[in-house]
């Protein structure tokens, strides 16, 4: 694949500070769809609650979530290199998008561990919370960044704890530690070989959420790497979707895709490629949104609501499941206390749960992850210079 000049490409692929609201607003169905798929431990008395996975697989949410990853890191990664040619030795260009990638994600993730961990010990006899000496271990997976091979192995089993849901961040993070070495020594060309063959190996692999291979799906991270090397090239502006520039081609286009997103795996649609067709529905949403041309067509306030909440979704998928529990717990004291609990009361802890949730993630949001993704930044840069400083007195030399 040959790169073709930045001023040919869509304004969002050519800026470096252009946020494409659309590939927000996928972050934010992307931790709704999450937020559905957990919804069985705040409304356990509501068999029937639309949430069941019998028509609907939301849990398809972490894939849109990978695809959307995969595309945003490698089309950084590609700007950054292009607008530095002599990008110097691999240490200058790795080592600052670790330390980028590491105070945007651990600091807050290090909270919600604990938080989860400490939870233990009020929610312990409650009977839907797993006990200490279990959700210990899930945190030290979760801080080693290999809960996924700790999911792989308690799946099967049924014997997770409630700390489970890092296995999609280990998975991303393995990602982003391989990620710079396949930049860096391989051609483009290659790359894309590379990520093809991830596809294609998992794409007939039956992936059920029983298999250790559940945990392990990167096929839409992959599919994400494509679409981002795909818009370093002229082709990708000649297959531009302009059609979806007009409500009436771009509401059923897009509503069928979510629709195929959120059934895609349920037990009536579940088959052998459920998993291949989940990612390749994630490449479709992500590749429409990744030319920046509002072909996500809402109403303005609700579009920027859905960007605010794309902006925080990666804390809110840390903070979602915590404040599941912590509505569950105060909704069954309530409902046994005043004889409440019925399977059509179902509004009083999903309120209780959305107050939670906006506030575990707005404050995690605000002290947490936003100042000390600036500080990541700063010493990113810091360390880039230094390290060539270094290497131009070393060559002066």
């Amino acid at each position: 694949m040959r790169p073709q000049n930045d001023r040919a490409l869509p304004a969002a692929v050519a800026s470096k500070h252009a946020k494409n609201e659309d590939l927000e607003v996928l972050r934010a169905v992307a931790i709704g769809f999450t937020i559905l798929a957990h919804f069985p431990a705040l409304l356990w008395y509501a068999s029937e609650f639309p949430t069941n996975n019998r028509y609907f697989n939301f849990g398809s949410g972490v894939d849109l979530f990978f695809c959307i990853s995969g595309f945003i890191i490698t089309r950084s990664i590609l700007q950054s290199r292009s607008r530095r040619p002599d990008s110097g030795p691999f240490g200058e260009f790795a080592f600052p998008f670790w330390i980028k990638r590491f105070f945007r994600l651990a600091p807050s993730a290090w909270l919600w561990i604990v938080v989860g961990m400490a939870l233990s010990f009020p929610l312990d006899k409650t009977g839907f919370y797993a006990p200490f000496n279990v959700n210990f271990k899930e945190g030290l997976t979760a801080l080693l960044q290999v809960a996924n091979f700790e999911v792989a192995m308690c799946r099967p089993k049924n014997e997770c704890g409630s700390l489970a849901i890092y296995w999609s961040l280990a998975l991303e993070e393995q990602f982003y530690l391989i990620f710079p070495f396949l930049i860096a020594f391989c051609s483009r060309r290659l790359l894309a070989m590379i990520m093809l063959v991830v596809v294609a190996a998992q794409f007939f692999i039956p992936r059920p959420v029983t298999s250790p291979l559940w945990a392990f799906r990167t096929d839409a991270i992959a599919l994400g790497v494509l679409i981002a090397l795909w818009s370093r090239t002229p082709g990708y502006a000649t297959m531009n979707p302009r059609i979806l520039r007009h409500r009436l081609f771009a509401i059923p286009v897009l509503t069928i895709l979510f629709a195929a997103l959120a059934t895609l795996g349920s037990k009536v649609l579940i088959g052998s490629v459920s998993t291949g067709l989940i990612a390749f529905v994630s490449a479709a949403i992500v590749w429409i949104a990744s030319y920046d041309a509002n072909y996500i067509k809402l109403p303005g306030l609700l579009k920027r609501i859905l960007v605010a909440i794309g902006a925080r979704s990666y804390v809110m998928y840390l903070t979602h499941y915590p404040a599941l529990f912590c509505a569950s717990a105060i909704w069954r004291a309530l409902s046994h206390r005043f004889a409440m609990l019925d399977a059509a009361n179902i509004l009083p802890p999903i309120l209780i749960f959305i107050v939670l949730t906006a506030a575990f993630t707005e404050f995690t949001h605000r002290i947490i992850e936003d100042p000390l993704r600036r500080r990541g930044i700063r010493i990113a840069d810091a360390v880039r210079t230094r390290l060539a400083q270094r290497r131009m007195a070393l060559s002066a030399n």
